[in-house]
């Protein structure tokens, strides 16, 4: 008797990949290596790589054909729809995410969230923490959380937990790799809100997931380390560099203040997130010297009601006092 009450495989796991050669086979064995009293399928999502990642994960589909299924895009989809496609072919009652370059190192990982999940049902997500590994010099650092002095609670809510997650700073909220969530919250979630989950001027797929996923239903947090998140270093010393760096931190202010806009929050309890954020994108665009993100993200702001505090102005005013000295040197020739 299946004491599950799931037919086919229990859980989906999702992996999707570009131009990772090096490190897919390892993300697909840590997920054969699943010891589960239950049917696993692994959903592999290759997006058009130009190495050799896609023969690789033929390779293993051919090896393993009642246990991988495969999709090879015919052209770059990019990476938001990508993951968000190979999601959706999941038939899975659960999906545990897994980049393809990281990695699980607990071989009971996926049994004792579906345990969890099983025995709670108002939950619909659970987490673990994890190590990092640092390609550059080949350092692996342990206990993530621990070491930026996140405390994680057990057990936690929308209702009560749901400023923690916007105002996360010093590590994800939930590293979805790390995670185990239930397939009906996942569609729910994305039917009733498709615009965040394809918005491509967003810069990630994993913040907006679990923001609509806390929604649906609580989530647990087991301290245990099951996975590896693969950190590729390279280098912030450059203008290029600096000028991602401020796309990425202005496209992330607006997923988030977008967000905000879903429903009634103070914006007084997202000081962490407007500050943080605000700091960032003032301080690349005197670098840069550029106002245009600065300006709107300071706009968005003030039009969601966030109090700018005086930190904030002294930013503003040492980019406005720049930007003019520029221009008036332009007015003289010099």
């Amino acid at each position: 008797m299946n004491r599950y009450n799931w037919d086919g495989a229990l859980v989906s796991v999702v992996i999707v990949t570009y131009n990772q050669e090096a490190y897919i086979s390892q993300a697909i064995e840590s997920a054969l290596a699943q010891q589960c009293s239950f049917p696993i399928e692994i959903v592999i999502g290759d997006d058009a790589s130009k190495d050799n990642t896609g023969k690789i994960c033929e390779e293993y589909a051919l090896q393993y054909p009642e246990i991988i299924r495969l999709t090879r895009n015919a052209t770059n989809k990019g990476l938001m729809d990508n993951y968000f496609d190979t999601m959706l072919r999941a038939k899975g009652k659960y999906i545990a995410d897994c980049a393809g370059d990281d990695y699980w190192i607990d071989p009971y990982k996926l049994q004792r969230q579906v345990d969890l999940l099983e025995n709670n049902p108002n939950v619909v997500l659970t987490h673990t923490n994890y190590k990092e590994y640092h390609t550059a010099d080949h350092r692996m650092v342990d206990d993530i959380y621990g070491l930026r002095r996140v405390v994680k609670p057990e057990r936690c809510s929308y209702k009560n937990h749901v400023y923690d997650l916007i105002n996360q700073i010093n590590a994800p909220f939930v590293l979805t790799g790390s995670s185990c969530f239930l397939t009906k919250a996942f569609l729910n979630a994305y039917q009733a809100n498709t615009s965040f989950f394809r918005n491509k001027a967003y810069p990630c797929e994993d913040f907006q997931l679990v923001f609509f996923l806390l929604r649906e239903g609580d989530f647990l947090y087991e301290a245990a380390e099951t996975t590896v998140y693969r950190i590729n270093d390279g280098s912030i010393s450059n203008l290029s560099t600096l000028q991602k760096q401020l796309q990425f931190a202005f496209s992330s202010f607006k997923l988030k203040s977008d967000l905000l806009l879903t429903d009634s929050f103070e914006m007084k309890r997202c000081a962490s997130f407007f500050e943080s954020r605000l700091k960032e994108i003032l301080s690349l665009c005197i670098r840069l010297k550029e106002t245009a993100p600065a300006t709107e993200a300071l706009q968005r702001a003030r039009d969601l009601g966030y109090p700018v505090s005086t930190r904030i102005q002294i930013y503003e005013w040492v980019m406005s006092s720049q930007i003019l000295s520029i221009f008036f040197r332009k007015l003289k020739g010099d």
